[in-house]
């Protein structure tokens, strides 16, 4: 998996970065104003899988049982101003 890469869900913003040893994978948490890691239904909806609270029930690029996901792949800049938004309201 190629690093840093940013999609945005929704209104979510999630991203994935470089760290020692590994990744890091951390979603928007709308409660929290911040980002937080990211868990295994973010994973899914990163992956194309389906929209949070599904599961592993279908394919990439399916349409799960609640409706397909609105998953849209961004530049850095355009995630940055996206999340900019979000911390302005």
């Amino acid at each position: 998996m190629t690093t840093p890469a940013y999609k945005i869900s929704g209104e979510r913003p999630m991203k994935m970065t470089a760290v020692k040893g590994g990744v890091r994978f951390e979603v928007w948490d709308f409660n929290v104003g911040d980002f937080v890691i990211g868990g295994a239904n973010d994973w899914d909806v990163w992956m194309g899988f389906e929209s949070p609270g599904g599961g592993s029930d279908t394919k990439p690029g399916a349409t799960g049982k609640d409706g397909g996901i609105d998953l849209v792949t961004v530049t850095k800049a355009e995630f940055d101003a996206h999340v900019e938004r979000l911390r302005a309201r």
